[in-house]
């Protein structure tokens, strides 16, 4: 029965995810993934270990989770950029998280006193936890994907902790294996590192009557060494365990309040997994005396009384509570979180905390399993079949509004409505899809939410620049130099409107000074090298277009302009090398076809010439 059982979590918990598998890749996903130079080449790997996960954007943050860039350079090795191979990487993650959620509750349920039909409840549990539809943006994002891995192995490591302190059969040289396993947990993403206080909370909660620290320190040591261990990489790679902290104009006591806001909102998604939104707008509050102030302080409230009751009634439902709000506790400190306040409410920190709601769901079902087949027996199957098909439904219906970044971003112009981010997201899109009109109005609808975003006004001013409307994208593009002096970018883009009105020595400084401020920057390198070549300045121009392709080695236009400057010089070879380079990232270019075949024209190689001259021209005329 077993093995049916398992069969069909793996197929339920891979079959909500099937239509995720064409989904593109979104938002992070640009820097993370199409732009990482990190994921490319195995060169990287000091720089993966020993830099913050947001380096390859020079962007300076807290965030050390080396293993994401592992998972996804292993992606890359063996899909190359397809999105549907990251996707099922994650999807697998999943699946595995599903059927390791079957184990633990098993074994818990072999723990707790009396408990019955512990197959049937851990099924249950498993199938809840498989298809829950707050999971979707950890599973069907591929950025957020390191969620999934770092529940992956906190889950793996909290199976192999129960069996290697079963009493009656433990498994020898598990613990050690289970610490390793919370190692890489907390190289996929910080929250992780909760995992010890989880392990407390399981002795805590089921053996009350050994939990002499004395005793347990031989049983903890291998964890705080795998911890020592993370902490003296992070230390090593950021400068300090978290040496970047944001400012969120909170006083402390609102900060303890909010801290209640949001772990009410956790739970409130946890129970009404409904109108999901990849941008929840988080409003903060400013006092405990306000209506959503006193809701959170009496669900807090709550939710301790209600741990405090269970813990010793109902073992298993009290671990369950335990679960919910300890991996959850570093997504409450606001002050760490990247995105912001406004985005201070994110779903897929939900992802293993939601593993304490199923469980602590399916020990107030366990009764009904003790008399079996009974009425209550049937009503509680039948009513637990209801709420996965239910959830179920939500998930492959979620899924879709992941397919691409358009539909992601409008359905949240739909629910968030205030905020500027998804307007200019939208924005993005349709600019990059060149419907620069379009993502014009997108922005300013932007700007009128917030007038003082230098990303809305830069990108607002390149807007411009594709529509040839030069001197107000110059307009917009100072003005969002002057609300932020160190965005690299928006000088980059200015370089790229001064080309447009010929003033090549300003361009030239412009992406100077882009690449001061952002010397990663592999467009501004590019750039640079198009005004340097329109001067003659050939062989400067080289370096630069070198210089972006150490960056990004699959930045196309810059193997097309080397292969042009290359040409310029009489370096045939060169140029054919990266013209061909070109040509396998983008096949179906007949620009690059053309330059190929005049390449090998000047060499004498007529015949090939004419070859990828017919290529270009069946392409130019839509044939196959």
């Amino acid at each position: 029965m077993k093995r049916y059982l398992l069969l069909v979590i793996l197929f339920a918990s891979f079959g909500v995810y099937i239509n995720a598998l064409v989904n593109d890749f979104v938002m992070d996903d640009y820097y993370l993934i199409l732009r990482n130079p990190y994921i490319k080449n195995f060169s990287h790997l000091p720089d993966v270990f020993f830099s913050n996960i947001l380096s390859i954007v020079d962007v300076n943050s807290s965030l050390y989770r080396p293993f994401a860039h592992l998972i996804w350079m292993l992606c890359y090795y063996l899909f190359g950029l397809a999105p549907w191979g990251f996707h099922l990487v994650n999807v697998l993650f999943h699946v595995g998280a599903s059927l390791l959620v079957f184990f633990i509750t098993d074994r818990l349920l072999h723990e707790t006193p009396d408990a019955a039909g512990s197959r049937l409840l851990a099924f249950s549990v498993a199938m809840l936890f498989a298809v829950h539809p707050i999971h979707t943006e950890a599973v069907a994002w591929v950025s957020a994907g390191m969620d999934v891995s770092s529940a992956f192995f906190s889950l793996l490591a909290f199976y192999l902790y129960l069996r290697s302190s079963d009493i009656n059969s433990p498994v020898p040289g598990t613990r050690y294996l289970s610490a390793v396993s919370f190692f890489f947990a907390t190289l996929c993403k910080e929250p992780a590192v909760t995992l010890p206080v989880v392990l407390i909370a399981h002795d805590f909660t089921f053996r009350r009557e050994a939990i002499a620290l004395t005793r347990y320190a031989k049983k903890y040591a291998p964890y705080l060494a795998a911890l020592g261990a993370y902490f003296a990489l992070r230390i090593t790679a950021l400068g300090g365990i978290a040496p970047v902290k944001n400012k969120t104009g909170l006083t402390v006591y609102e900060f303890v309040v909010n801290v209640m806001v949001l772990f009410t909102q956790y739970l409130e998604k946890l129970l009404f997994p409904i109108n999901l939104n990849n941008w929840h707008v988080f409003h903060p509050v400013h006092s405990l005396f306000t209506l959503r102030g006193a809701m959170a302080g009496l669900t807090v409230l709550g939710f301790a009384i209600l741990l405090f009751t269970v813990q010793r009634r109902i073992r298993l439902a009290a671990f369950g509570l335990w679960v919910i709000v300890i991996p959850l506790l570093p997504a409450l400190y606001i002050p760490g979180l990247t995105q912001g306040l406004e985005n201070a409410f994110t779903e897929r920190y939900l992802y293993l905390p939601s593993f304490g709601y199923v469980l602590f769901l399916g020990a107030l079902t366990e009764p009904a399993w003790r008399k079996q087949p009974s009425r209550q027996t049937v009503a509680v199957g039948a009513a637990l079949a209801i709420l996965i098909s239910l959830y179920a439904v939500g998930t492959i219906s979620r899924n879709k509004v992941w397919r691409d970044s358009k539909s992601l971003w409008s359905d949240a112009i739909r629910k968030s409505p205030e905020s500027a981010q998804p307007y200019s997201a939208l924005g993005d899109v349709l600019r990059l899809e060149n419907r620069a009109g379009e993502a014009i109005e997108y922005y300013e609808l932007g700007l009128r939410l917030n007038p003082r975003s230098p990303h809305l006004e830069a990108n607002l001013g390149l807007s411009y620049v594709a529509l040839g409307q030069v001197d107000q994208a110059i307009q917009h593009l100072e003005q969002a130099i002057k609300l932020m002096p160190t965005y690299g970018e928006a000088y980059n883009n200015l370089g790229i409107a001064y080309i447009q009105k010929g003033k090549m020595d300003t361009a030239v400084h412009m992406f100077q000074t882009a690449l001061r401020l952002k010397p990663n920057l592999a467009s501004a390198h590019h750039n640079l090298g198009l005004a340097l070549s329109s001067i003659g300045k050939t062989d400067e121009a080289i370096a630069q277009y070198e210089d972006a392709l150490r960056i990004d080695p699959d930045y196309v236009d810059a193997h097309i302009n080397l292969g042009i400057a290359y040409g310029e010089k009489g370096n045939l070879e060169m140029a054919i090398e990266h013209f061909q380079l070109a040509m396998k990232l983008n096949p179906n270019d007949p620009v690059t076809l053309q330059n190929l075949a005049n390449a090998y024209r000047l060499r004498g190689q007529t015949d090939r010439a004419d070859q990828y001259i017919r290529r270009a021209e069946k392409l130019r005329k839509g044939l196959p």
